[in-house]
């Protein structure tokens, strides 16, 4: 089977950085394949997780690039709605897209450094990542900073 650029999965040093950064441990990984998941408890495409609740004090999800809005407009909902109490996504810091103009004003963000190189890809993509934290206090605020993740790269 062939992986394609939205299966790519994310370095586990990635999760790790984020864990440290948030200071948590994931309990669902919203968006997961059972290859590349990062918690036992994962929505894949066959579970999907955008048509399930997100009951976890923390949830990862690494959405296809292909169509973040509908994972970011989702994450909002879920913590809005008190399914899940935290949200990391891993996204595209993409500032021209709508998706990333809705969560500023909902999300903490933070761009990171160094570019990711996925799992399976034959590079870095062309462009860098950012985390954006969703959880009750920046439902109301959003925050922009920025963190040099490369000292959790193996």
């Amino acid at each position: 089977m062939k992986i394609t650029g939205d299966e790519y999965a994310t370095p586990p040093w990635v999760v790790e950085a984020a864990q440290t950064i948030y200071r948590c441990k994931f309990d669902l990984d919203a968006c997961a394949t059972f290859q590349n998941r990062k918690c036992d408890r994962y929505f894949s495409k066959y579970i999907d997780g955008l048509s399930q609740p997100w009951p976890a004090n923390w949830v990862w999800c690494n959405p296809p690039y292909s169509e973040p809005h509908k994972w970011v407009n989702y994450a909002i909902e879920q913590v809005e709605w008190g399914f899940a109490c935290n949200v990391v996504l891993l996204l595209k810091a993409d500032t021209s897209a709508r998706w990333f103009h809705t969560l500023s004003d909902k999300a903490d963000m933070h761009l990171l450094s160094p570019r990711i190189k996925f799992m399976g890809a034959k590079g870095s993509p062309p462009w860098g990542s950012m985390f954006a934290h969703i959880w009750p206090s920046s439902i109301a605020r959003g925050l922009m900073g920025t963190y040099d993740i490369k000292k959790f790269k193996k």
